[in-house]
């Protein structure tokens, strides 16, 4: 899932220096599939061309001691002070955001990614279908790069 964000903007002003982001890139999609697996859902294909975690409704943010219990600890290390800082700004205005805009019951795609050179756009859409089947009562949101979210 890291090839998927390595050369994204949000990344790249994270952590500028392209080794540093790979590896901090990496560590967080380790987190963000650990989290999703322990306590959301995650979803493939066949040919693990893209991946899709998922967190519950009521559960839309993650809490700071599960996310220490998976081994969030060395992750402001690999941003370093300044990357660390930056994502925590990014972190408070996309949970502002998220709340404003999905503030009832929903399921939250809290993680997409695919492979480079593979279309987005339609495999995000067979994403979303699948939770929609498996969620009839409740709602999804997602949030694009961009920092918008939509309702399913």
């Amino acid at each position: 899932m890291g090839d998927a964000f390595l050369h994204e903007p949000l990344w790249q002003y994270l952590v500028p220096n392209e080794s540093r982001r790979a590896q901090a890139v990496a560590l967080s999609m380790g987190i963000l599939m650990r989290y999703s697996l322990l306590y959301g859902k995650i979803y493939t294909n066949s040919t693990l061309d893209g991946i899709a975690c998922w967190l519950p409704p009521g559960e839309t943010a993650p809490s700071f001691s599960r996310l220490v219990r998976i081994g969030v600890r060395s992750a402001p290390l690999q941003l370093g002070l300044d990357g660390f800082r930056r994502y925590m700004t990014i972190v408070s205005y996309s949970a502002k955001i998220h709340k404003d805009i999905a503030p009832g019951r929903h399921w939250y795609l809290w993680g997409l990614g695919v492979k480079p050179l593979h279309d987005l756009g339609s495999w995000k859409i067979a994403v979303i279908n699948i939770s929609r089947k498996n969620s009839k009562t409740f709602k999804a949101a997602f949030q694009t790069n961009g920092g918008h979210k939509a309702l399913c």
